[in-house]
Parts: C-alpha cells; sequence; structure tokens
C-alpha cells in the first residue's frame, strides 16, 4: 500500500514540475488553463498565481475561467480571487461553470458579504441548477446559506436525479429545516432514484443533533423500503446502517431472513455484520451458523480486501483463534481501521499488539483515542501513552472520549 502510495506522490511531483516548466516557458493557450488548476491540485504553490493572473486576462470567457478562479479563491482565499469570482457569478452566462466557486464560497473561512450576495442573487434568477447543492460544506458549515439550500431542495423535491447531491447536504447539514426536506425528498423518490440508498445512509450517519432527532425515523423509513426491494444491489450495506440504529428483534429478524436469501448478493456481508452487531448489543444468543459463514467470507478475502467491519463484529460474539487471527491479519495488511486494533487490545490484548500501537502512539502524527484508551486500560503507567493521550485531550478538549481519558491519567 505504502509503495503505491510513494509512486502516486512521485508522479505527481514529476507532473508539477514538467508543468510549471511548460508555464515559465510557453506562451498561454486556452488549455493552459486547466493546467493551472492540475497543478494547483498538487500543490498549494503561490508562484502559480501570477500565471493564472496572465491567463484570465488573455481568455477571460472560456469555460476554465471562473473555475480556475474558484479552485484559486479554494486554495488561496485571495482578495483578487474574490473579485474575480464575485463578478463571475454575476456576468457569466453559463451558472454550471461556477460550480467551483460555489464550492470554495461554502469552505471560506471568511466569506465576502459581497460574493454572497452575488450567490444569492444568482440563485434566486436560476434555482434549479445543482450547482447550489455545492453550497453545502463538509464542516464549519455557514447557517446563512441555509435557507438557499433549503429552497433547493424543495424546488426539486420531485428530481430523483439528485442522489449524489442530496446524500452530500443529508450528511453534512446540521440545520433542522434542511434535513427534514431531505427526508420529505427520500419519501417521494425512494422507489425512484438509483442510488437512494447514499442517501439513507448519510442521513444515518450525521452526527449532529438534528441527526440524532430524525435516526430513528430514516431508520425505520429504510427498513420498509428495503422490506419493498429486497433485490436493491445495495441492500446488504443498507441493513448494516439501519441495524445500527434500529436494533429490535423484529429488524434483526428481517435482516437474518434477507442475508439467508442473498448471501451471494454483492455485500450481503455487511448485513451479517449488522446481525451480528446488533444481537451482540441486545445480548441475543448468536446461532452457530451465522459465525460459520462470517468465518467463511473472511477466509475467502486476501488479508489485503478483507473488510475490518466484519472481522469486528465476528471479534465481538467469537474471540476464538481463528477470528483473532484473522482480524490481525486484515489490520496488519492495511491500518486504516484504528477502531480495529483498539477492539483486538480490549478483546484478546497481546504483546504484539501492545507493542505496535505504542510504537504508533511514539511518533509523530494523527492519534486515535480508542487506542490510547485501551493502553491506558492495560498500562496506565506507560509514558508514552500518557503523553499522547495527554497531546489528543488538548487538541480535543470537548470530545467525550477526553474525559474518559482524563479519568485513567488521574487514577
Amino acid at each position: 500500500m505504502a509503495s503505491v502510495i510513494d509512486k502516486n506522490r512521485e508522479a505527481n511531483e514529476i507532473f508539477y514540475e514538467e508543468g510549471f516548466a511548460k508555464l515559465r516557458a510557453g506562451e498561454m493557450e486556452e488549455s493552459t488553463g486547466k493546467l493551472i488548476m492540475d497543478l494547483m491540485e498538487i500543490r498549494d504553490d503561490k508562484a502559480l498565481l501570477p500565471y493564472a493572473r496572465k491567463w484570465i486576462k488573455l481568455f477571460p470567457r472560456v469555460e476554465s475561467a471562473p473555475r480556475l478562479v474558484g479552485k484559486w479563491l479554494q486554495n488561496y482565499e485571495s482578495n483578487d480571487a474574490m473579485y474575480l469570482a464575485t463578478s463571475y457569478v454575476k456576468t457569466y452566462p453559463d451558472v454550471g461553470a461556477l460550480i467551483l466557486i460555489v464550492r470554495a464560497f461554502a469552505h471560506l473561512s471568511k466569506a465576502s458579504p459581497k460574493l454572497f450576495d452575488a450567490i444569492e442573487k444568482r440563485f434566486a434568477a436560476e434555482p434549479n441548477s445543482h450547482v447550489w447543492s455545492k453550497l453545502q460544506a463538509h464542516e464549519k458549515t455557514k447557517a446563512e446559506v441555509d435557507p438557499l439550500i433549503l429552497r433547493w431542495l424543495e424546488i426539486n423535491r420531485y428530481n430523483s436525479s439528485l442522489s449524489v447531491e442530496v446524500s452530500f447536504i443529508a450528511l453534512y447539514s446540521r440545520d433542522s429545516s434542511v434535513l427534514s426536506e431531505v427526508l420529505r425528498w427520500i419519501e417521494v423518490n425512494q422507489d425512484k432514484a438509483s442510488d437512494i440508498w447514499l442517501v439513507y445512509m448519510n442521513m444515518m450517519r450525521g452526527l449532529s443533533e438534528a441527526h440524532k432527532e430524525l435516526r430513528s425515523r430514516v431508520a425505520t423509513t429504510a427498513g420498509h423500503w428495503l422490506a419493498r426491494n429486497s433485490e436493491y444491489r445495495n441492500a446488504g450495506r443498507l441493513y448494516y446502517e439501519v441495524l445500527l440504529i434500529e436494533q429490535t428483534a423484529d429488524q434483526i429478524h428481517a435482516a437474518k431472513d434477507w442475508f439467508l436469501s442473498h448471501q451471494k448478493q454483492e455485500g450481503s456481508y455487511m448485513a451479517l455484520a449488522g446481525i451480528l452487531t446488533a444481537s451482540h448489543s441486545l445480548g441475543e444468543k448468536i446461532e452457530p451458523e451465522l459465525v460459520t459463514y462470517a468465518k467463511e467470507i473472511l477466509k475467502s478475502q486476501s488479508p489485503e480486501d478483507r473488510t475490518a467491519v466484519l472481522s469486528g463484529a465476528l471479534l465481538e460474539v467469537c474471540a476464538d483463534s481463528e477470528t483473532i487471527r484473522l482480524a490481525k491479519e486484515a489490520l496488519q495488511d492495511h491500518y486504516q481501521p484504528s477502531w480495529l486494533h483498539a477492539l483486538l487490545l480490549r478483546v484478546a490484548p497481546d504483546e504484539e499488539l501492545i507493542s505496535k500501537a505504542v510504537e504508533i502512539h511514539s511518533q509523530p502524527g494523527s492519534r486515535s483515542p480508542e487506542v490510547i484508551l485501551e493502553l491506558l486500560k492495560l498500562d496506565g503507567k506507560n509514558t508514552i501513552v500518557r503523553k499522547a493521550a495527554q497531546k489528543w485531550i488538548n487538541e480535543n478538549p470537548a470530545d467525550k472520549t477526553a474525559k474518559e481519558l482524563n479519568l485513567l491519567l488521574s487514577s
């Protein structure tokens, strides 16, 4: 995995150096705008800005021009880019070409009132365009754009082709009115939209208080939809998300029936992971055949492709030597699911798992609070772990895990 990442990084650096050399040596062409955007994608280099200014002056009305301004605004938030973005929003004839400007605006740390005013007026003139869904940021969302997003959803309530756009809003919006309208969109389009599962899943995965208020209703609606659409290609993945929320005997039974008759369907293993997780949470007895199915699925997968979700779910209900081995192989081949490392430390700690976790947390970089928590429970005196815990608390003082870590540090 690391070698692939290194090769991609090396290829990007070569592309950047060759592309920048073309900018220094050659005349500007219409295609040069796309080159500058590609280079900005690789590196936030202010040396690119004079070329961006020069190209836009030469080719102000081609479709790449507002796109380049949007990329410029997103990467640098400069006054020049803000001015140009406002001008393009007001005057560029194709609203679709404004997509990167709208996306950049959603993520600006300091939004220009003039740019917002231009967006608001352009929205009023052409409210149907899909570009307005990009007003939804994935973090630090702007409450001032919620009325526009809500209006866009209302206008497109009967447009079943917008699953991807609506799913993004469903995951990141924190506004209860917006999320209620997303639910209405689901209810209207659930039997027509091909990727409806994305909207369902993101509504259930959202973390805001507004999401929590609607989560049970969304899970129930999704469960009813699954009962009518058992052959849907992503039913297994959707069953998993429903079972994380609606952990009832009836829902578990429905998922079991579906899994036993759809084992060969793509993603069916996710439904099995949900069944194991929900049954464990309710304290229900796990049928041996389900454990056998889970082991067979995991053994049929190569370690690098082994699903961590099913590994973790099985580990919770059957921590025998075979399950532990399968989970450790998955963890060793791709250390992305740090929560699986934490689960192994909780369920089956050994010297290898502990030393690997300590080694990771002795190095600079991101920290896993779940792993730190388990390490502190195993050895609260370890100086490396205590230092990692304190650093994470300092960086995330409001997180609920910080309280647990503080208690372990003080005990």
